[in-house]
C-alpha cells in the first residue's frame, strides 16, 4: 500500500504595507489561485508572507508592485 503525496512547488515572498491597505492586500491575495498567507505582522506598517506556486511568481510580482511599498522575494 503506497501513498502518493502531491506537493505544489512554492516561492516565499513579504509584503510590506501600511495597516490602511489591508483589505485591498488581501483582496488581491484571492486573485492568485494557491496563494497562501504563511506569516503576518500586523501594526501601522503590516508584513505578509505569502507562499506562492512557482506558476504564478511573476503575475503575484507585476500585481503587487503597483499596490505596496515593497514586496521581497
Amino acid at each position: 500500500n503506497a501513498t502518493t503525496i502531491e506537493k505544489t512547488a512554492t516561492r516565499l515572498h513579504t509584503l510590506h504595507f501600511k495597516y490602511e491597505q489591508m483589505s485591498q492586500v488581501r483582496n488581491l491575495l484571492k486573485s492568485i489561485p494557491g496563494a497562501a498567507i504563511t506569516g503576518q505582522t500586523l501594526e501601522l506598517e503590516c508584513d505578509l508572507t505569502v507562499a506562492v506556486p512557482l506558476s504564478d511568481c511573476e503575475a503575484f510580482v507585476k500585481l503587487f508592485e503597483k499596490y505596496i511599498k515593497r514586496v521581497g522575494i
